[in-house]
């Protein structure tokens, strides 16, 4: 294989409006895996879940993840679930006894009548600070030049990438043979017919 057709361990995740099996895992997905460089040479179908999974690939630029050794002191100094049957049921009764709570309380007519009467007189002065608002010229909005944000890249596993290399390689292989098929000249078929001598006879 020569140096321009070798790939490049190096991707980019694409949505498609089409959605195909996994490469990995064979769940439907729209998600599209591309070469980098936008050759379109290598590509095929990924899970989002698999973009996270280190096993499969490890992301290259972007937001960094948190490392396995944070999650790890994260889990550590979580507080112990509890597992008995006696505090999942306090639990709910307690939920329980809140929610019947907030429908047997039932607020008076004259609150209800003080409590609107306090929204109108709020929506009046919100209303009277937004025209001052909009009465007083506001500068103009200086805008900062945006850089472009690079897309995030992928790295695929080893063994990963050996599977994308090899099903390249047959797909150029296939393309060679189907090309010198068409090239390839075969002798003409003989257009007269064979004149049968017969051996003299003895």
């Amino acid at each position: 294989m020569s140096d321009n057709q070798r790939l490049q361990n190096l991707y980019i995740a694409r949505l498609t409006s089409q959605e195909r099996p996994c490469f990995v895992c064979s769940k439907f997905t729209n998600v599209v895996l591309t070469l980098a460089d936008n050759s379109n040479a290598d590509w095929f179908y990924t899970c989002k879940s698999h973009l996270g999974d280190f096993n499969f690939c490890s992301k290259v630029g972007g937001t960094k993840t948190k490392s396995p050794e944070l999650k790890k002191e994260v889990l550590v100094n979580r507080p112990v679930e509890s597992d008995s049957v006696s505090d999942l049921v306090s639990s709910i009764g307690t939920a329980w006894k809140s929610w019947r709570g907030k429908d047997e309380k039932k607020p008076e007519d004259a609150d209800k009548k003080e409590e609107k009467e306090e929204k109108k007189e709020e929506k009046a002065e919100k209303e009277q600070a937004d025209l001052k608002k909009q009465d007083t010229p506001s500068p103009p909005a200086i805008s900062s030049p945006v850089s472009p944000q690079l897309p995030v890249r992928f790295i695929l596993q080893k063994d990963y990438f050996y599977l994308r290399q090899r099903e390249y390689m047959k797909k150029l292989q296939s393309k060679q043979a189907s090309e010198k098929l068409k090239t390839l000249q075969f002798p003409e078929v003989p257009k007269n017919k064979p004149i049968y001598t017969t051996p003299p006879t003895k």
